[in-house]
């Protein structure tokens, strides 16, 4: 006899459901042998539930037409059931727990009769949370608790910090070149402070991902391998050192004759710019009003870039428009083009003060337009209320750039502004965007943009071969262990003694069934994602091969290709010739100079302080007075916080390797142990048992009773004599469950000795 009930904690309410004729059945799994990089859980065939009076209103009467859901009410039962949400539900048979999990309603249906059933489905913890998480990415986390002051202490404290808990700033470089020259005699190498970024650790990306769905973790494992995992970080994949924003600025603009009495034209052309001006901005750090640019009253209307940034954004103009066709005069059904256009420039300032045309200004470079947008008029030209709303996206503003809101009129020349031109309102707001971070801002590390949740995590269940599974002691507790931990009692020292003998429990009136893996690939390809970084690219195309990827050719496969491919892209090391460490590097080439690169998802592992020969960090100091840079020194060190696709032991020497296989070639100088372990290591032992003629798969039924189901635990063997047919032990792949009165469906793989 079953007993189903329902639980919403967070309002302390529960319902039991009625039972009455279910059909119930549950398979309990947690891998899938023909895909060794898919993971599985427990999960119900469909239930149907009649509607009794109790499941109707446990179910909210989800049936009726009428019925509305108050979002804003947290109550998971009764009037506001919402077939939307999960509901926690421990399933009984005869008062023993056999699973626990959630609940779906699918659907209701009412039948001729008037006969109304509830289709649902109880799933598993992992199910139930990957659920959850479903399309939420890395960037819908909150990190506003890591705002902090970026600056050398607290750049240089996180190399002694706890590992795995908030972001720590390793020494990599990201291809960022100095702007200014320095004295190679006097400085051997300098690091360039710019190449600082916060990476976070990927235990506290887990904790993050976990905790904002209610749920928990575990990584399982010895010592060693739990305080490796916790060296794992994340690096900050942008081009720049950038931190997000949202809402910039918000600009308004002045309204009336945007002149005064003077005028703005060019007799010799048939053209007009018109500069917009500011009466009032927000207080920005990322630029500034230029104070020089007043010739032709066009004062408040331009401004320097001191940061780089990127931003979207609109600009809204209303005006009106009186021509008089004096300078020169155009007949009328002549066309002429009005525009509103967001502009920047790169500038020099023209010391001789002389200007040739209206785009200079006392600056030697002219306005491009990077956003603009166009209406087409015929002559003659009198309108009121001419509006225009531009929307724009990932502009781009350089240090040094200036940039301003401007109306372009072609093919028309306005023989007076202050008489015929006149502003009603106009607006220039920037939103959401990046600014590149300087020493002294406040700021927040970042994760990659576009990277689902799920995604994140199931990139790194495969490069360890993680089994995924729900602790069954506490609820809404997922734990991720490596395949060979999570059979560790199926190796042969263990086996005989923590095996469960089964064999009174098979069902022998019913078939036997024997099969071989006839599901082995061809060839498994273990890589990584391929980047455009110039070290990557160079090695695939020398190669023909992702860097550290690793291929295996299997001569008795049969099906297609497998493969098991992650999210991160490889990243090398390399020995700079005078930098007293070896360093991860990640830059595009731009002739023979290297450039930083917008770059794929990197996972290092952070192998702390080491001790150092002397080196220096500096920096660009911008002059705005002639436009320069000049070099500064932050600071001598004689240390540096390391982070490598390596795993380091006390003697610095490589004991891990998170790339799946020794690449053909290395860039680096670093002492290898012996004994390195590669991620394809992972699977060492698993594919050599899929690929065993001596492992074969039974499919039998068994007579399993609910204490069975309730102590069920997929990585304990069990031993099975079948007499006449043998005897083994076997893994339990599946185990597909519907009472004590009625036989069991089994899937065993066997184990070979």
């Amino acid at each position: 006899m079953f007993q189903i009930y329902l639980e919403d904690k967070t309002n302390n309410q529960y319902t039991e459901l009625d039972v009455e004729d279910i059909d119930f059945t549950t398979v309990y799994s947690v891998a899938d042998i023909k895909d060794i990089s898919s993971k599985t859980d427990t999960i119900t065939k469909n239930l149907k539930f009649k509607g009794t009076t109790r499941n109707n209103h446990a179910f909210g009467y989800a049936f009726h037409l009428n019925k509305n859901i108050d979002e804003l009410n947290t109550n998971l039962l009764f009037y506001n059931y919402n077939p939307q949400n999960l509901v926690d539900c421990k399933v009984y048979e005869d008062s023993v727990l056999i699973t626990r999990g959630s609940l779906r309603l699918i659907q209701t249906t009412t039948d001729v009769n008037g006969n109304i059933t509830y289709d649902c489905i109880i799933t598993g913890d992992v199910i139930q949370f990957n659920s959850l998480i479903g399309d939420l990415k890395l960037t819908d986390l909150d990190l506003s608790d890591m705002k902090h002051l970026y600056n050398s202490i607290n750049i240089y404290n996180t190399w002694d910090a706890v590992k795995g808990e908030r972001y720590v700033y390793p020494i990599i470089n990201y291809g960022t070149n100095f702007k200014s020259n320095y004295d190679v005699n006097a400085y051997n190498y300098v690091y360039n402070r710019r190449d600082f970024k916060p990476a976070m650790y990927v235990n506290e990306i887990f904790k993050r991902i976990f905790s904002n769905v209610g749920f928990k973790y575990e990584i399982k494992g010895d010592d060693v391998f739990k305080d490796s995992f916790k060296k794992l970080i994340l690096l900050n994949n942008d081009e720049e050192a950038v931190t997000k924003i949202e809402n910039f600025y918000n600009f308004s603009m002045t309204s009336g004759q945007p002149y005064g009495d003077g005028t703005l034209k060019d007799t010799n052309a048939k053209n007009e710019t018109i500069y917009l001006k500011y009466n009032g901005y927000d207080s920005s750090s990322y630029f500034t009003a230029n104070s020089e640019w007043t010739r032709n009253h066009c004062d408040n209307s331009l401004f320097n870039v001191t940061t780089n940034f990127k931003f979207d954004g609109n600009a809204h103009v209303d005006f009106n428009l009186n021509y008089a066709p004096t300078f020169p005069p155009l007949a009328n059904g002549t066309k002429c083009i009005i525009s509103l256009q967001l502009v920047k420039r790169g500038y020099t300032k023209n010391v001789t003060g002389n200007s040739d045309n209206n785009n200079s200004f006392y600056y030697n470079t002219s306005f491009a337009v990077i956003a603009q947008t166009s209406r087409e008029y015929i002559s003659p030209l009198t309108f009121n209320n001419i509006k225009f709303d531009l929307e724009f996206k990932d502009v781009e503003l350089k240090e040094t750039e200036q940039f301003a809101l401007r109306i372009s009129i072609d093919n028309v020349s306005i023989a007076n502004a202050s008489n015929y031109f006149n502003i009603n309102s106009s607006s220039l707001n920037m939103t959401r965007g990046t600014v590149e971070y300087k020493f002294g801002d406040e700021i927040t590390p970042t994760l990659p943009a576009e990277t689902k949740q799920l995604d994140f995590l199931n990139s790194i269940r495969k490069l360890f071969n993680f089994y995924v599974y729900a602790d069954k002691d506490d609820q809404k507790k997922i734990i991720f262990e490596k395949y060979d931990d999570y059979y560790s009692l199926t190796d042969i020292s263990e086996l005989k003694s923590n095996a469960i003998d089964w064999t009174k429990k098979i069902n022998h009136s019913s078939s036997f069934t024997v099969k071989s893996n006839i599901d082995i690939p061809k060839n498994y390809n273990f890589k990584f994602k391929t980047d455009g970084d110039f070290l990557n690219d160079n090695y695939k195309k020398k190669y023909n091969i992702g860097f550290g990827d690793y291929n295996l050719t299997d001569s008795s496969g049969i099906t297609e290709k497998k493969d098991v491919e992650v999210l991160f892209s490889a990243t090398p090391t390399v020995r700079i010739s005078n930098f007293p460490v070896d360093i991860p590097m990640i830059y595009k080439l731009n002739g023979a100079s290297i450039e930083p690169v917008k770059n794929n998802l990197r996972l290092l592992y952070y192998n702390g302080k080491v001790p150092t020969k002397k080196y220096w960090v500096g920096y660009d100091i911008y002059n705005s007075g002639n436009n320069s840079y000049s070099f500064g020194i932050n600071e001598t060190k004689t240390e540096a916080g390391v982070a490598y696709s390596y795993l380091l032991d006390s003697d610095l020497k490589v004991v891990g390797d998170l790339h799946f296989y020794k690449p053909y070639e290395k860039y680096d100088e670093i002492s290898e142990s012996s004994n390195v372990k590669y991620s394809y290591d992972n699977y060492i032992n698993q594919i050599t048992e899929l690929t065993n003629p001596n492992v074969i798969y039974v499919e039998c039924k068994a007579y399993l009773t609910p204490n069975d189901i309730n102590n069920l635990d997929l990585k304990i063997p069990v031993f099975i004599d079948t007499g006449t047919n043998g005897y083994a032990y076997f893994k339990v792949l599946e185990v597909s469950y519907t009472s004590s009165d009625s036989p069991t469906n089994l899937k065993l793989q066997k184990i070979a000795i």
